[in-house]
Parts: structure tokens; C-alpha cells; sequence
């Protein structure tokens, strides 16, 4: 990594340690705004927000009223700075490129669909088959000079890097992810979204270097692999 990429990393890493604390603050901050409504010679003060399609109101005391105030305001001004943050960041990845996948603190990973699991998985199963055929030393002779496309290159791709245990190989150049199946069930059709965080914690790094979300190499390579 050159001085402009270590320079680029840490203002990466302070952004999302920003991001998180903001993040963490907002939670327990009120959403919406005040509003005053006049009813006979009293004047009443309501906390107004959306809930979905619903508009909600809330009574607020007199008392609380300045400190809920300021609460609002200071979601408000939370709000505003993740934008920013976020905007800093997206730029951030692009200049970073594909260097961003070595740095351990990257989280913006972003799950995609558009992939044919039916496909990836047999691939995944026929390359597990063809490692207990071969062995792992022809495995790793006979496949270095298969070429394959998409998904499937960067699969055998990460698979040789990590039979060989290869370092400094040339990573995929993008935030995007491919989840596996399990996590991918789990992401989009269960909406788990918290899943990505503890299966990434677990991930394997040559898999991840090509933008695939591995965690457990056994069943990758059909348990094969010691």
C-alpha cells in the first residue's frame, strides 16, 4: 500500500469509527418535530413523526419540552453528518479500489442478487468433487489454467489462492459481495440484515479479496480440506 493509499485508509477507518458512534447516538434519540396546537385558552405542545404511513403524535409535558427539543435537533444534525459520512466514504472506496478489501476494519460491503445460486452452488460442488479426485497439488496444476468467467472465476480464483496460500494476488475491485447461499437466504429472503456482520467477522480473506462470502472452507470443498 503507497503513502496516498495509507493516507486514503485511515481517513477510512476514522469516518466509519465516526459512523458507528453517530450511528450508536442516534438510536436513542426522538424522531420527528414539535408542533403547538391551541386548545381553549391552554397551548399544548405534541411530538409529530411518521411511522411508516401513519403519522403519529405524542404529547410532551411542558417540563420535558426544551429537552426534547434539543433531542430532535440533535437527531437532526446526526442525520445530516451520516449523509456526509456516507458520501466520504462511497468516494473513499472508489479511490481505494481493490486495496480496500485488505483493510480489516472495511464494512461497506454490499450484497447482491443477481447471481444464479443454482449455478454457483453446483460449481462450487463439482470443484470440491474434482479436489478429492485430484488431490490438492493437481487440483491446483490442472485448474491454474482454467479459465472461467463471472462468479466462477473469482470462486476458483480465491480457491488456488487459498490451496497455495498465494499472498498479494490482484483482488476484485469492488464493494460489491457475493453472499453464500445459507447467509444469502438468510440476507434476503428472511431479512436478516444483522447476519453480514458475524458472517464477515468469520470470512475466508482469499475469498473475500474476490468479493465472495465464504466462512467455512470445509463445506466449501466439500470437507475435504484439513
Amino acid at each position: 500500500m503507497n503513502k496516498t493509499s495509507d493516507i486514503l485508509t485511515k481517513q477510512y477507518i476514522k469516518l466509519c469509527n465516526e459512523r458507528d458512534l453517530l450511528t450508536k447516538e442516534c438510536e436513542d434519540l426522538p424522531v420527528g418535530s414539535i408542533q403547538q396546537k391551541k386548545i381553549k385558552n391552554g397551548v399544548y405542545f405534541y411530538r409529530q413523526y411518521r411511522e411508516g404511513t401513519t403519522v403519529k403524535t405524542v404529547f410532551v409535558p411542558g417540563d420535558q419540552l426544551t429537552e426534547v427539543s434539543k433531542s430532535i435537533k440533535r437527531r437532526k444534525e446526526i442525520e445530516k453528518r451520516l449523509k456526509e459520512i456516507n458520501t466520504e466514504i462511497s468516494q473513499l472506496i472508489k479511490a481505494l479500489g481493490s486495496e480496500i478489501h485488505g483493510i480489516p476494519e472495511f464494512k461497506d460491503y454490499k450484497p447482491v442478487k443477481n447471481v444464479d445460486y443454482k449455478d454457483y452452488t453446483m460449481y462450487m460442488s463439482h470443484l470440491a468433487h474434482e479436489i478429492k479426485r485430484l488431490g490438492k497439488d493437481e487440483f491446483v496444476i490442472e485448474y491454474s489454467g482454467v479459465r472461467e468467467s463471472g462468479v466462477r472465476a473469482r470462486y476458483l480464483k480465491a480457491l488456488i489462492n487459498y490451496l497455495t496460500k498465494k499472498e498479494n494476488t490482484k483482488a476484485y475491485a469492488s464493494a460489491n459481495i457475493v453472499l453464500d447461499p445459507l447467509t444469502y437466504q438468510m440476507y434476503f429472503t428472511y431479512g436478516k440484515k444483522d447476519i453480514l456482520g458475524s458472517r464477515l467477522k468469520n470470512a475466508v480473506p482469499e475469498f473475500l479479496m474476490q468479493g465472495l462470502l465464504i466462512t467455512n472452507i470445509q463445506e466449501a470443498v466439500g470437507g475435504t480440506l484439513s
